[in-house]
């Protein structure tokens, strides 16, 4: 089995970092181009850890 693991640092404080994964829309901005992502239905605003 192979692991790939990535680490990155980023500038920035969590809560700024939480309100840009929290937004679904910026899902476009996170997936890579070649996976052709798009959002099929309306989405929220905001996600939430359930």
């Amino acid at each position: 089995m192979h692991i790939l693991e990535r680490e990155i640092t980023l500038n920035t404080d969590p809560d700024t970092l939480w309100e840009f994964f929290s937004t679904p829309v910026n899902l476009n901005e996170l997936t890579p181009p070649d996976l052709h992502f798009r959002s099929l239905s309306e989405v929220p605003d905001i996600m939430y850890n359930c």
